[in-house]
């Protein structure tokens, strides 16, 4: 069993010190001092306020270069002016707890984070791998200008440049293992992902949450492989004899699939596994494909082969904040001649975001 331990506050220990004082008949504080402190502590918090309301970054680039240049100087209140509270602190596997770390755990939270030492491999020119530590304040300060690449930028890059780059969609980006989101127009740090040695999670924060089971997710990543072929590969299951013919002539075939009898229901299943603007986009690829008739489901036969050079796949599952998600899929590229040997490696990463409280897939496509 993991055992979390809260970090207290300032303002506890100082009321714990002045009760075990009283206790053993020690001279407590006097009333005056009291004030004095919780005065300073207020003042200290407004301060904080103030410093955070004037660092506003609306360009990621200019953001990071105050985020390492506070990292570096290891200026916390600079650290603490851009980021959003209460920060998650994510583990490296999609079942870790979500922790919450408030203003007061930064400092401390957030100095394991940049001690945290991680493996790196390395591929060099003639094919020698070799493999390495570096921790998360080493990247930060050797990368005096990151490059913020789209996932798919991203993961087109050799494994060696890959190490030194940033990733960004829209109002989400992330360094090496912290989250930046846009918060109210500008840029703040969100997240970051430790995973303390022994499983020490009781040193890093606060307010244990659960997250969604692995299994849902490589159910729900089954299914839109299944949903996507009908629309991009394959027929969706039917009775070839059951045929209806279109003003056009083109003859169609009527859908034989448990609980979707009609076009209403094969929406609202695809609305159940893929985001609106994935559900428009597969219904485009061609259009009129689905259609009823009298009420019943059918569709216009068409396929396709896939792509016969694809080899074995290796799936993650990447939490990268309690909203988002990244399925990716690392497929073996074979050689044409003999389809046997390894030659390269593609990678997709599929996003799923938290949308009333269902997981759905903002981008997908086959792999295969």
């Amino acid at each position: 069993m993991k055992k979390y331990v809260l970090l207290l506050t300032v303002a506890m220990v100082m009321l714990l010190v002045i009760t075990a004082c009283n206790e053993n008949g020690y001279n407590a504080t006097s009333p005056s001092e009291q004030l004095h402190v919780t005065a300073d502590m207020t003042q200290e918090q407004n301060t904080r306020n103030q410093q955070q309301a004037e660092v506003n970054f609306t360009d990621i680039n200019d953001f990071w270069t105050h985020y390492r240049q506070a990292v570096i100087n290891q200026n916390f209140d600079a650290l603490i002016a851009v980021a959003n509270f209460p920060l998650h602190s994510l583990g490296m596997f999609y079942t870790d707890p979500v922790i919450y770390i408030d203003i007061n755990e930064f400092e401390s939270a957030f100095t394991k984070f940049l001690a945290q030492e991680h493996y790196e491999t390395y591929i060099s020119d003639d094919g020698e791998i070799t493999h390495s530590l570096r921790s998360n304040y080493d990247f930060i300060v050797q990368n005096e200008y990151l490059v913020f690449l789209s996932h798919d930028e991203r993961g087109a890059l050799q494994v060696n440049d890959r190490l030194n780059s940033g990733s960004i969609d829209g109002d989400w980006a992330r360094g090496f293992d912290e989250i930046f989101e846009v918060i109210d127009g500008v840029w703040r740090l969100t997240a970051f992902f430790y995973a303390p040695r022994n499983h020490d999670t009781a040193e890093i924060g606060s307010n244990i949450s659960t997250v969604t089971e692995i299994d849902e997710i490589e159910a729900l990543y089954k299914r839109a492989v299944e949903a996507f072929g009908w629309f991009d590969m394959t027929t969706m299951p039917h009775d070839g004899e059951d045929q209806m013919e279109d003003e056009n002539g083109w003859v169609f075939v009527r859908v034989i699939y448990d609980g979707i009898n009609s076009l209403a229901d094969l929406e609202a299943y695809l609305h159940d596994i893929f985001t609106p603007n994935v559900v428009s986009d597969m219904f485009n690829l061609i259009p009129g494909r689905f259609r009823d008739f009298d009420g019943v489901l059918y569709v216009l036969g068409a396929d396709r082969g896939g792509m016969s050079d694809r080899g074995n796949e290796v799936h993650e599952i990447i939490r990268e904040s309690d909203q988002r998600i990244i399925y990716r899929v690392t497929v073996d590229v074979l050689d044409w001649e003999t389809l046997a040997v390894t030659v390269d490696t593609v990678t997709y990463d599929f996003v799923l975001t938290l949308v009333d409280g269902n997981w759905l897939f903002n981008n997908f496509n086959l792999t295969h």
